[in-house]
């Protein structure tokens, strides 16, 4: 069942109920040129916003949230499927041209936080500059080895889907990993990996012949 509030995204407000898989239904509201896409079953809500600016026709910023039960998951790699579906639903609706990304910090992912510590133990350059400067923070260093690290590969495998690939990373609010999660994680705790909290992935579409 549909029922449209307004014929088109540039309205004021759109409202689109359609059956998902799984008989998860989906809404779409378009507000002030955002377009946002929702699930929510069993009190988890799952948000999937592509923003423009207010003259353009153009989508290019992306943003990902759930909320505090759907956490349980953990993992990126258990979002993909629902991310996929709420982006499909986007298709016929939008134009896009991405340019900046949100889906979440390293820490809110287990999976995304182990291939991020790996990335880092692995990193020659990390490993150099940590011998040399200690646990001194170097966002432009850290941010090289996560792109380079694939730290976000479940999200990535999935923007190739749509003809985007990472470029790099923006980031603030940046610390260090605990030696405690370092632990949990499976590793001595005695690394120094530096982390953000606050990142936005810079993407680009994928030039084809």
């Amino acid at each position: 069942m549909i029922k449209l509030i307004s014929s088109t995204v540039s309205a004021l407000m759109c409202l689109v109920t359609i059956g998902a898989a799984q008989n998860i239904p989906i809404e779409v509201d378009t507000i002030y040129g955002d377009l946002t896409l929702s699930t929510a079953s069993n009190s988890q809500h799952r948000i999937l916003t592509f923003r423009k600016d207010k003259d353009s026709i153009d989508y290019t910023g992306l943003n990902y949230s759930f909320g505090l039960s759907a956490k349980s998951t953990k993992n990126l790699s258990a979002e993909i499927h629902t991310i996929k579906q709420l982006w499909d639903k986007a298709l016929p609706i939008i134009r896009t041209d991405l340019k900046s990304l949100s889906i979440g910090y390293p820490y809110e992912y287990a999976d995304v936080l182990k291939n991020y510590i790996n990335a880092f133990n692995q990193s020659t350059e990390w490993n150099d500059y940590v011998r040399k400067y200690g646990k001194r923070l170097n966002p432009k260093l850290m941010n090289h080895v996560m792109l380079t690290g694939n730290v976000y590969k479940p999200f990535d495998s999935l923007l190739h889907r749509y003809g985007y690939r990472i470029v790099g990373y923006s980031t603030e609010k940046h610390g260090f990993i605990s030696p405690k999660d370092l632990k949990n994680n499976g590793f001595k705790g005695n690394e120094i990996i530096q982390v953000p909290f606050m990142v936005w992935i810079n993407v680009e579409k994928i030039n084809t012949p």
